[in-house]
């Protein structure tokens, strides 16, 4: 059988087990292993006393908090899309609240779920793949309902064929 290690707490000096301590990288006598009742008074993380201030701030400040999600989510929904042409590829709609993103082949719905939901961060972090394209919700809607091709383009051509007669 394999012993188990034991260290000891630089700070308190008491001996525990190696699954009872945390690292923590110091710039001025390198990598040190605390017990994690010292590591947490230490250092500050996972303070009992810091977790209940940092919820009673969160409440208190929920407002300033979403507004600023809803800020950095619009701003990088406005990147995301610049990136791919800024309009609607189908109709030419440049309202931003109107624009998404669509995937060209579909299968939309199984991505999503692969990256957890966050296409605009995948996206960017993926350096903007191709295989996707800017559509307004109007357009994607309609291609999705008529397997793939928006009414726009459906019309198109049906007033080609009917020129055409």
């Amino acid at each position: 059988m394999k012993e188990k290690q034991t260290i000891k707490c630089p700070n308190c000096g008491k001996i525990k087990k190696l699954s009872c301590f945390s690292v923590h990288n110091n710039r001025k006598s390198g990598t040190q292993a605390y017990c994690k009742k010292c590591f947490y008074n230490k250092y500050g993380y996972r303070n009992p006393k810091a977790k209940i201030y940092q919820k009673r701030w969160r409440i208190k400040n929920i407002e300033a908090i979403a507004m600023r999600a809803k800020i950095v989510r619009e701003a990088l929904k406005k990147e995301v899309i610049q990136r791919y042409g800024g309009k609607c590829e189908c109709c030419g709609e440049k309202i931003m609240d109107f624009l998404i993103i669509d995937h060209i082949s579909g299968g939309g719905g199984q991505h999503r779920k692969h990256i957890n939901h966050h296409t605009y961060e995948w996206l960017k972090k993926n350096n903007y793949p191709t295989g996707f394209r800017v559509l307004c919700r109007n357009c994607n809607w309609s291609s999705y309902l008529n397997n793939g091709i928006c009414y726009h383009k459906k019309n198109e051509n049906k007033n080609k064929n009917e020129k055409e007669l």
